[in-house]
């Protein structure tokens, strides 16, 4: 077992002819832990789960393909990768250079790359750079790569929320390939959450319902669009000004690179200045928090487990492509089965659940408290508020029973009365 791993640490240039066993090996490498086959039973790995990122990443580097070669051609050069399997091949040496180095750069990344054949120097390097930070972004779910391109800019093309103001794709200029990772990802804007970062908010009660902040409940009542997404650190963020709620869209990827000796751990970790970092910040508390959210958000809500089979599951597997994200059917209540510790819960706290979290939930409730239903059928499901609910429903009850009671009696009276009098006129008429 060590030989395998430590193959897998040095990046050694096999021929990938199997997926399986490419998609064995793009796990191992981004996550720095032996992948087992899948006779093996363990609940480190899932062989779903595997599949679903590995085919992530794959449809991700498909456009390295088709649109490399006109590029090389405008360069002066003769093509570029044979297949999507060499680009996994080279993914797998950046994710180990991300776990090993101290100090990675896009520059050092790119010298420890195979060297292309048939482009300009020149032109190859630019598409080089541009190629192993797009494998940076799939590693790290950070952000999406526009790409291929011959552009002096790294471009990343991510949702509002993560953006600090700048709208639908940013631009850091490819001289900065010489900068550290973390400083490089950082010039793109907010793309992890911070204390007192974009979304700032708080308030709201500190322990919350799962009826008064689901998706149903959101949706419903607050008019909220739920926009699913690939970027990581946009989960739960709301932009208010859209009425939008971003989610992330494939949680096999945290379920998979929670551990310490994942590719991402280091960048995850140096991200933050020590006052933005949210209270036990890493790379593992965060992705519990995304997966634990889909208990209050989905699962454990009858009527919003419905709305995700009905609606939401599909739009989240436009953005993931293939089949989706089996394990995000399982996190939202679909299978049945929650492996997320929250099953059932219809309490949840934001200190002690979502410290991480906790100013985009205090967002929503913010949000939502200004909210009020605007039919009776949204008057009858909103219960936000389970003990103002249960008083105001009964009460409406009784005084429609009591009405209902007294309109029997009216129209009774009405009757004996009528009676009363052809009973009198018959009387009057034999007399």
């Amino acid at each position: 077992m060590e030989k395998q791993l430590a193959t897998v640490e040095s990046g050694t240039s096999t021929s990938i002819t199997n997926t399986e066993d490419a998609d064995r090996r793009l796990i191992e490498a981004t996550t720095g832990r032996l992948c087992p086959s899948d006779d093996v039973k363990t609940t480190t790995f899932s062989a779903q789960q595997r599949s679903t990122y590995c085919g992530f990443v794959r449809r991700q580097l498909q456009p390295f393909i088709q649109g490399a070669a006109p590029l090389a051609a405008r360069a002066g050069g003769r093509g570029q990768r044979d297949d999507v399997d060499a680009l996994v091949d080279s993914f797998c040496k950046m994710a180990c250079q991300l776990r090993t180095e101290r100090r990675i750069t896009i520059d050092v990344a790119v010298s420890n790359l195979p060297a292309r054949g048939g482009e300009a120097a020149d032109q190859s390097n630019v598409l080089a750079r541009h190629e192993a930070f797009a494998m940076v972004g799939l590693a790290t779910m950070l952000y999406l790569a526009i790409a291929p391109t011959l552009s002096d800019q790294f471009q990343i093309s991510t949702p509002t929320c993560s953006m600090s103001g700048q709208n639908g794709m940013a631009r850091v200029s490819l001289n900065r390939s010489s900068r550290p990772l973390g400083q490089l990802i950082r010039g793109f804007g907010t793309l992890l959450p911070s204390r007192g970062g974009a979304q700032s908010s708080r308030g709201g009660p500190e322990t919350f319902d799962v009826g008064s902040i689901n998706a149903r409940v959101l949706c419903g009542i607050g008019g909220i669009f739920i926009e699913w997404v690939t970027a990581v650190g946009c989960h739960l963020h709301f932009d208010e000004q859209r009425t939008t709620l971003y989610l992330f869209a494939l949680p096999s990827f945290c379920a998979l690179h929670s551990a310490e000796t994942a590719a991402l751990f280091p960048i995850y970790r140096q991200y933050h200045e020590d006052y933005e970092r949210p209270p036990g910040f890493d790379a593992d508390a965060y992705f519990g928090e995304i997966e634990r959210s889909f208990s209050f958000l989905f699962a454990n809500a009858r009527r919003a487990r419905a709305q995700y089979r009905d609606s939401e599951r599909a739009k989240a597997i436009r953005v993931v492509g293939g089949a989706g994200d089996p394990y995000l059917d399982e996190l939202c209540g679909l299978s049945g089965r929650i492996r997320s510790g929250s099953a059932g819960r219809k309490l949840f706290s934001k200190s002690t659940d979502f410290p991480i979290l906790s100013e985009r939930i205090s967002a929503l409730q913010n949000y939502m408290r200004a909210k009020k239903p605007r039919n009776l059928k949204e008057l009858f499901r909103d219960r936000r508020d389970t003990m103002s609910w249960y008083n105001y429903w009964p009460a409406i009850l009784l005084a429609l029973l009591a009405f209902i009671m007294t309109f029997i009696s009216t129209i009774t009276g009405i009757v004996q009365m009528v009676y009363s009098i052809k009973a009198y006129n018959a009387q009057q008429a034999e007399g």
